[in-house]
């Protein structure tokens, strides 16, 4: 009998796998960790505004367990602060989780039996790929383009008659991407046209910087199959608080799955408390975005600089958000993960291969950090590149 569970045979997180090779050659050497989407490990401070709201709730008591959905509080504020989009969201449709991910390995619980389908976009976030490999739960994939946006056709098709849900992320991670309000509503036309639910992961919903405007998939819709996921681990710069929320619609077809959902919320007791309750202090304070904002803004161009620099041997599509560029080699069979290894080894620079997120011959790169660090890691990605490219 074999002590452990075969069920995480092939399943690897390649954002954090990467960094035990980095490891092994970090010893005396200056590292440039451009693999993870932590503003903070890079040196990007949380703001005091933010940081005083916990230390009131903190003070105030706020430490015993919550509510399994999330405290009154906290949910309240999240539904204000969708309404402030022109969303109706009411509170008792707010379930507060232990950030996004929590959320979605919730979702895949409640939602899936083993043998049913989901439609993921390619490239996509490494961890709903392995829950899908988790549940037993079979993918098809869409495509994006360079830039992010994706094919309709492909969307169409990866929709069959077992595919309960569709992933959209919007903002996107990897790629930095922002959809347009039409191609947000055309996606959820189609989702919702085949009888699916549409997951929309808007964990970056409030950076943006291309001048493009935030389309949230539940905007005017909210009486439909639609479940938004957010949350502050990004926008207020507290990834470690994990402080997240899954908001459903209030399609009645998705009853049953609501009931499954709060079962599961009651069985893990409750999320983070503190932070709920200062909640409604910290959605209130916008008063560090504009730096924050002009910070990526400033380091977008920065990687969009050196990439164009490379004479051909890499490129990259439009960056309008978050603090990722996902970078393409444009040379003969690339192989992502030699790249990185390279990188690592003989530049001192971490980034993640694109096969960690579905796509070869790409690599992530991850600029939430300070502009001068950025410049020096880009010099060295661009001349490994072309050392690799020969």
């Amino acid at each position: 009998m074999e002590l452990y569970s075969g069920n995480l045979e092939g399943i690897e997180y390649s954002i954090r796998a990467i960094e035990a090779l980095a490891a092994q050659h970090a010893k005396g050497r200056k590292m440039y960790y451009l693999n993870i989407g932590d503003p903070v490990k890079l040196g990007v401070r949380t703001p005091k505004s933010v940081c005083d709201a916990a230390c009131t709730a903190v003070s105030a008591g706020r430490n015993g367990y919550s509510h399994s959905f999330g405290c009154p509080e906290g949910r309240q504020a999240v539904s204000e602060f969708y309404g402030s989009k022109g969303i109706t969201a009411p509170s008792e449709d707010i379930y507060l989780t232990s950030g996004v991910s929590e959320a979605m390995s919730l979702l895949y619980t409640a939602l899936f039996n083993s043998g049913d389908s989901i439609s993921l976009p390619r490239p996509y976030y490494p961890l709903y790929e392995n829950l899908a490999q988790l549940n037993r739960v079979r993918i098809h994939y869409y495509e994006l383009d360079d830039d992010g946006i994706p094919d309709i056709a492909s969307l169409r098709e990866s929709i069959k008659g077992d595919t309960k849900a569709c992933v959209l992320i919007n903002p996107n991670n990897p790629m930095g991407s922002c959809l347009s309000r039409k191609q947000v509503d055309e996606i959820r036309e189609t989702v919702l046209s085949r009888g699916s639910i549409l997951i929309s992961d808007e964990i970056y919903s409030e950076i943006i910087y291309g001048g493009q405007q935030m389309a949230y998939a539940m905007y005017g819709a909210e009486e439909e199959n639609i479940i938004t996921l957010g949350g502050i681990s990004k926008s207020h710069l507290v990834p470690g608080w994990r402080c997240g929320w899954a908001v459903f619609g209030r399609s009645k077809q998705m009853l049953k799955l609501r009931n499954n959902f709060e079962k599961l919320l009651q069985m893990r007791l409750c999320p983070p408390a503190p932070f709920q309750y200062a909640l409604p202090a910290i959605l209130k304070d916008t008063s560090f975005f504009s730096d924050y904002l002009s910070l990526l803004k400033r380091n977008a161009a920065i990687v969009q600089k050196h990439v164009s620099r490379s004479g051909g041997t890499l490129s990259v599509g439009k960056i309008d958000a978050a603090f990722y560029a996902f970078i393409k080699m444009n040379w003969k069979a690339p192989d992502s993960a030699a790249l990185a290894r390279h990188l690592i080894m003989g530049k001192g620079v971490v980034v993640v291969p694109g096969t960690g997120f579905g796509k070869e011959g790409y690599f992530r790169v991850v600029f939430a950090c300070d502009s001068a660090l950025l410049e020096e890691a880009m010099e060295k990605v661009i001349e490994g590149a072309q050392e690799l490219a020969k």
